[in-house]
């Protein structure tokens, strides 16, 4: 008989020492991944979000046992002293990142169950949600009251909002790239070489210090990495895959770079920035399970046949980001020759333009160049019939 060793929701008091056997990960009453071995530690994952945060935290899924698992108890203050063991903290961040993967095969699984409506919506808010995160980077140094201005007002959209559960931002303690110890790793990549190829073997780790990353996935442009202390590539480090995007350096890039054999020497002088490595694959693990939930809960909107509220929501939210595509083009023609906001603007047209050619197939309406123009019932079918064409790349974490 299965055991469940705890629950969805509850506080996160210990972790468990798997002998052998499989156990189970639950998101929710329908979705799991299993993990089998021998003397792995499980979860653990909000413990060490606990530790980073230095506060409570619930379970982000329900653990269970099957019959033929033998395990033991690890209290919350045992695993806490255990972390502090090279070959027990690389373990946990190993049978995590192996946890998360297998919550890509899920999420992918629920994204191709969408509608084309509901992918939509997703991509439309996703996309919104990338632009503003932009905008509010670049506003942090550079002070312009119509960029702060122009932040404040997309905030607080529709689309904005929606998109939040989509790109959710984890509360985790930054790596403190200023430390002396990790001087030596110090790297720097000139504007336009290429720091990783697509494919390439995942044989380091990457800390962003300064500078801007392009994200490409088949040659194509997908997005940029700007905040520091962006832990990059750990991923692959840890359980040697492949890339899965090429990282181009559009200005000099400036990076902690950590290949497999610094990992050691790393924990041997800088435990605290070992730890926070670890622990931040702990936030990605909840950030994939709220997002396989909130998927869930499209495809079940689906399945009550409320297309007619999607595609609304599809008008309203192409709306809010056709306006703000015009607003950024009329700054753009007002302070020509800022390459920040051109680089900016020419990322969110390649973005946006299929976004919202798609959208206006659905809804009847036009988004790029203009103002959309009004439709008395947004529900009629396109003129030109068919279904709308997914181009977007799904939103799962590169590496």
């Amino acid at each position: 008989m299965s055991n469940r060793l705890y629950q969805l929701g509850e506080a996160a008091a210990e972790a468990f020492l798997l002998h052998s056997g499989e156990i189970q990960y639950w998101v929710n009453d329908s979705d799991y991944v299993a993990l089998s071995g021998k003397n792995i530690i499980v979860g653990a994952s909000e413990l060490l979000i606990a530790m980073n945060r230095k506060e409570a935290v619930c379970r982000h899924f329900s653990l269970v046992a099957l019959p033929d698992a033998q395990y033991s108890h690890i209290p919350a203050d045992k695993l806490a002293s255990f972390i502090k063991t090279y070959a027990v903290g690389f373990s946990v961040a190993h049978h995590i990142a192996q946890t998360i993967t297998k919550l890509h095969s899920v999420l992918s699984e629920k994204m191709n169950r969408l509608h084309e409506t509901e992918r939509s919506l997703r991509d439309l808010s996703i996309t919104y949600v990338e632009i503003v995160g932009l905008l509010e980077n670049e506003s942090r140094s550079r002070h312009f009251p119509w960029l702060f201005s122009m932040v404040e007002k997309a905030r607080n959209s529709s689309a904005y909002n929606f998109g939040l559960a989509f790109t959710s931002v984890s509360k985790e303690k930054k790596i403190d790239i200023s430390a002396e110890n990790l001087a030596r790793y110090k790297q720097i990549y000139p504007a336009g070489s290429i720091i990783c190829k697509e494919g390439g073997k995942g044989s380091d780790m990457f800390i962003l210090m300064d500078g801007k990353i392009e994200v490409r996935i088949k040659s194509n442009p997908i997005d940029f990495i700007v905040k520091k202390g962006t832990i990059i590539g750990e991923m692959g480090l840890i359980l040697g895959t492949p890339r899965t995007a090429t990282l181009r350096a559009l200005e000099d890039v400036h990076v902690v770079r950590i290949g497999s054999g610094d990992m050691v020497s790393i924990f041997q002088n800088d435990p605290a920035t070992f730890f926070n490595m670890v622990s931040s694959l702990a936030f990605r693990e909840k950030d994939n399970c709220e997002k396989i939930n909130e998927y869930s809960d499209m495809v079940k909107r689906m399945a009550f046949g409320k297309e007619e509220e999607s595609l609304r929501q599809v008008h309203e939210y192409s709306q809010e980001l056709a306006g703000l595509v015009r607003e950024l083009e009329g700054h753009c023609e007002r302070l020509p020759g800022e390459e920040w906001l051109e680089q900016i603007r020419d990322h969110i047209r390649r973005k946006s333009s299929a976004l919202l050619a798609d959208a206006g197939i659905m809804t009847g309406n036009t988004y790029v160049g203009a103002s959309p123009k009004e439709h008395v019932d947004i529900m009629e079918k396109p003129s030109g019939g068919g279904q709308a064409v997914h181009t977007s790349v799904p939103e799962i974490d590169w590496f």
